[in-house]
């Protein structure tokens, strides 16, 4: 192991709430940890120590304070319950990309059964599908020790992709109207 961490530990002022809430925001788009309150740990990275060093500048300005610290010879123990804890995290993201997958497979099954195959329908999908997509790529910069749960949620969206071309395919096939009579295999397969 002997993973080095990059440490930010900061306490910014409550008022006006926006900085501390533009800090937060930052933290947890960048997947930082909170180890408790006002300390956050990434695994030690150029971008990650430009980061803290950004954020810390930008606390300082607002008459907060902080400080930015390197980590490493952390025991055995404490390192992979860090790890765990980043896992766990991101098994949260993923947990939620792949719940949201299944609503997108719920929606294509739904479309299907109500021989509803306009392109209205499947520019809708779409827009999900490539919402859905982009979401996944941000869980997975994120994803700094992969996650197990990583696997389920880019398995939920390839069934996505998958049931999407089968409905765009049906689109094609039914026209703008939609209303071509349905043959016996145009269900979606999940």
């Amino acid at each position: 192991m002997n993973q080095a961490w990059v440490l930010l530990t900061y306490r910014a002022r409550r008022d006006p709430s926006r900085h501390r809430v533009a800090v937060w925001r930052q933290l947890k788009a960048a997947g930082a940890l909170y180890l408790q309150d006002s300390v956050c740990a990434l695994p030690n990275r150029d971008e990650h120590r430009a980061l803290f060093e950004r954020l810390a500048a930008e606390i300082l300005d607002n008459d907060g304070t902080a400080v930015v610290l390197v980590a490493q010879g952390i025991d055995e123990h404490t390192e992979r319950s860090i790890e765990d804890r980043f896992n766990a995290e991101r098994g949260h993201d993923y947990a939620e990309i792949t719940e949201q997958c299944e609503a997108l497979l719920e929606e294509f099954r739904r479309e299907t059964g109500r021989s509803r195959f306009s392109f209205a329908a499947l520019e809708d999908t779409e827009s999900n599908l490539d919402r859905l997509r982009r979401w996944l790529e941000r869980v997975a910069r994120r994803d700094f020790f992969d996650a197990p749960d990583g696997t389920h949620a880019r398995d939920a969206i390839a069934r996505c992709e998958a049931a999407y071309e089968t409905f765009s395919g049906m689109v094609l096939e039914h026209g703008e109207d939609g209303a071509a009579a349905m043959t016996t295999d145009t269900t979606v397969d999940s």
